[in-house]
Order: C-alpha cells, then structure tokens, then sequence
C-alpha cells in the first residue's frame, strides 16, 4: 500500500511541477525504479525484524524442536518476505504503467535482470 502512495502523492502531484524531459517520458517513469528499490529494502528489513520478534518471543525455539531442518526455518522465512517483495514489485508496475501510459513494460528485460 505504501509503494502506491508514493507513486500517487509524490508522482502525481510533484508530475505538474516537473516538465517533461525531450523523450517524452513522464515523472512516473524516473520515480518507479526507485520505489521499487524502497519496497524491495522495505520488505528485506520487515522480514529480519519478524525473524527478530521471533526469535525474541521465543517462537524461534519452538520451530527448532520441530523434525525440519534448521535451514528449512530460515528459508522458509526468507521465502516468506521474496514473495511479498515481489507481490508489491508487481503491483507498482502495473500501477505504474496505468498512472503513465509512456512506461513500457518490458518483460524480457525483467525477467533477464530478475534472474542476474
């Protein structure tokens, strides 16, 4: 939700400001990178303060009496904040390419730099 108030405050408001540059591209297209690098920062942060509430609550010692491997808790938590890093990745862009119609979305070149 936050990444999408960024995009409508910020990049709605300060767009009437801002001229368009010579290639035509709106204020949204320079503002979507760096919101997408917030809420990939944002969701690595919130995933190591859950794994540290967990581990101060205690619940860290319940999952390693569990039959799982040690490793299986940590990945899974990882896992856990990936996904919602990328859930919220993939709702800017979208949101993105709707509040600017001069953003392309090209896939190859995510999926390219996705898997670097």
């Amino acid at each position: 939700m936050t990444p999408l108030l960024w995009m409508l405050l910020f990049g709605v408001c300060i767009q009437g400001i801002i001229k368009e540059t010579t290639q035509g591209l709106g204020y949204q297209v320079f503002i979507i990178p760096g919101v997408i690098l917030l809420t990939g920062l944002t969701a690595a942060v919130l995933a190591g303060a859950i794994l540290l509430l967990e581990r101060l609550n205690g619940t860290i010692k319940e999952y390693l009496v569990a039959p799982v491997p040690r490793l299986a808790v940590l990945i899974g938590s990882m896992a856990s904040g990936l996904t919602k890093a990328l859930l919220q990745t993939g709702v800017v862009l979208v949101a993105g390419y709707f509040l600017d119609r001069s953003f392309r979305l090209q896939v190859l070149s995510i999926l390219g730099y996705s898997v670097l």
